[in-house]
């Protein structure tokens, strides 16, 4: 008995299951319906990662906008005398990009978890039509 790597396994099993929605289609346009598979998926792949960093950078200037706000020479951490310096406000510029970006990307993964649950609803919802 010849022992398979689960790799090579799981591989073959995907390519069956890859297929099977394919089965309604004749033979001869099998290859056309798979290319035009194959076709929205780099469509909407690439939408995908549009809008993701669309999304990114309107949250990072949005919360970079609110986090700056609240960076005033009034603030006490502000009021020592080096405080403003050159190499000051570039550790505070860095760090606001920083906190920012962390933000912009929860933002991102919360609305991402959203779409999740909506297509997750609509699945469930697409099973009981059957």
């Amino acid at each position: 008995m010849e022992l398979q790597h689960p790799l090579t396994e799981r591989r073959i099993a995907g390519s069956y299951f890859e297929h099977v929605p394919y089965l309604e289609v004749p033979v001869e346009d099998f290859s056309h319906a798979y290319q035009f598979k194959n076709v929205c998926k780099q469509i909407a792949s690439a939408m995908g990662t549009g809008l993701a960093s669309v999304f990114m950078q309107d949250g990072l200037a949005q919360h970079r906008t609110h986090l700056v706000e609240h960076i005033t020479r009034y603030n006490p951490v502000l009021q020592a005398p080096d405080a403003l310096s050159a190499t000051s406000l570039a550790k505070i510029s860095l760090e606001v990009d920083r906190q920012a970006t962390l933000l912009a990307g929860m933002d991102m993964l919360h609305g991402f978890a959203v779409l999740c649950v909506v297509a997750a609803v609509f699945v469930l919802a697409q099973r009981s039509f059957r």
